[in-house]
């Protein structure tokens, strides 16, 4: 599947949202991976390509526990954010990629500290932020504060199961595959019956 993908100064952090498996990390490693090679001089996956010169390129994808540091997967987020702050705030202009970041946390701190991230990287101008999530909740602030949301498309069929359609969109993803792949899978019903069984014996 082919996407058209324009970052516009005016529009240059984008918040993706998607359910699992529909390819919100992939898009964001396919970008990177164009510009970092851009960068090179190297050929792109691309029908045509046009980007400016950044001093550096960061991705935050599958970030995981630093045992040896002694920081667990949310520390680990919050030294690689900072260590972007002080990046930004030194006045370079970054590419950076955050794939579900704060996911080491609750729910609650984890949409608190994602609108609070995002409301000072949008003062960046000159940098490009790509980040993706699952918090849909503050997507109606975001929107109101001009920041491009993005979602990849799916469709949910009975008969089929699901459809990934790997389409680039404009909005927020609305589907919730979790709980329909749990009912679908009759997780919950098989858990039912064993313990109806059980209190019957």
């Amino acid at each position: 599947m082919k996407n058209d993908v324009e970052i516009k100064k005016e529009n240059n952090l984008w918040y993706l949202t998607g359910a699992n498996m529909t390819g919100k990390s992939t898009l964001l490693k396919t970008i990177g991976s164009c510009v970092y090679l851009a960068h090179l001089g190297f050929p792109v996956s691309a029908d045509a390509m046009k980007t400016v010169l950044f001093d550096g390129i960061s991705a935050t994808i599958n970030l995981g526990d630093n045992i040896n540091a002694g920081a667990s997967h949310f520390f680990n987020e919050v030294l690689r954010v900072k260590h972007l702050a002080e990046l930004l705030a030194s006045g370079k202009q970054m590419f950076i990629l955050m794939d579900e970041l704060f996911k080491g946390t609750n729910h609650s701190d984890a949409s608190e500290a994602t609108l609070e991230l995002v409301n000072c990287l949008k003062g960046y101008k000159n940098s490009v932020f790509l980040l993706s999530s699952h918090i849909t909740e503050i997507c109606p602030i975001l929107y109101k504060d001009g920041i491009a949301l993005k979602y990849l498309g799916v469709q949910l069929d009975e008969q089929k199961g699901i459809i990934f359609t790997y389409r680039l969109l404009d909005g927020v993803a609305e589907e919730k595959l979790g709980m329909w792949l749990l009912r679908k899978e009759r997780v919950f019903e098989i858990l039912r019956e064993f313990d109806l069984g059980i209190q019957k014996e």
